[in-house]
C-alpha cells in the first residue's frame, strides 16, 4: 500500500482511505509521507459529511480514525527526535512544526546542563545537597567541575566554592 501524495486531497479523502493510512502506520515504525496540507483536507472532508444528512456516524469514524492517526504519528516523531533522525518529505506542516519545536527545546536544555568549574574555598567533608547529591569530600583551593545548575548554586550561595 502506497502512501498518499499528491492531487487535490479533499476530493481525493474518503473515510476508506483514512483507514489505509491508519493501517499502514500501524504497520511500520516508519513515518509514511503525507501531503503537507493533510490535516486541513482531511478537516474539510469531516466538515463536509457532518452536513450531510444520514452521514454523521461516517463523519464520526472519519474524525475516530483521524484521531488515531494523530496519535500514532506523534509517537513516531518523539521516537525520530531521540534517535536525532530526520522527518521524511513531504510532511503535515503540524508535524514538521512540532517536531521543529520539541527540537528547540530539547537543544536549549543541553545548552543549560553544560559543566561549570569551581574552586572549593574551604576543606569540605562529603555532603548531601537539598536535591540529593552527594558532593565531596573536597580540599580548599582544588577546582571541580558541576553541571551548570542546582549544584552551582548550592556551592556558591553557601560560600562553598566560587565560578572560575
Amino acid at each position: 500500500m502506497a502512501p498518499y501524495s499528491g492531487g487535490t486531497l479533499a476530493e481525493e479523502i474518503t473515510t476508506n482511505k483514512l483507514f489505509n493510512i491508519l493501517s499502514l502506520e500501524k504497520s511500520t515504525g516508519e513515518l509514511q509521507t503525507l501531503d503537507t496540507d493533510f490535516y486541513a483536507s482531511v478537516k474539510k472532508f469531516i466538515e463536509g459529511l457532518s452536513q450531510v444528512e444520514g452521514k454523521e456516524t461516517e463523519a464520526k469514524n472519519a474524525s475516530k480514525l483521524l484521531a488515531n492517526i494523530m496519535e500514532r504519528r506523534k509517537q513516531k516523531i518523539l521516537i525520530y527526535l531521540a534517535y536525532n533522525k530526520p522527518l521524511p518529505k513531504p510532511m503535515p506542516a503540524e508535524e514538521e512544526n512540532l517536531y521543529n519545536e520539541i527540537l528547540k527545546i530539547l537543544n536549549s536544555s543541553d545548552k543549560e546542563n553544560k559543566s561549570v568549574k569551581i574552586k572549593i574555598l574551604e576543606d569540605l567533608p562529603e555532603v548531601i545537597t537539598p536535591y540529593g547529591k552527594k558532593l565531596g569530600p573536597f580540599k580548599a583551593g582544588q577546582l571541580i567541575e558541576v553541571d551548570s545548575g542546582e549544584d552551582e548554586n548550592f556551592l556558591v550561595v553557601n560560600k562553598i566554592g566560587e565560578k572560575v
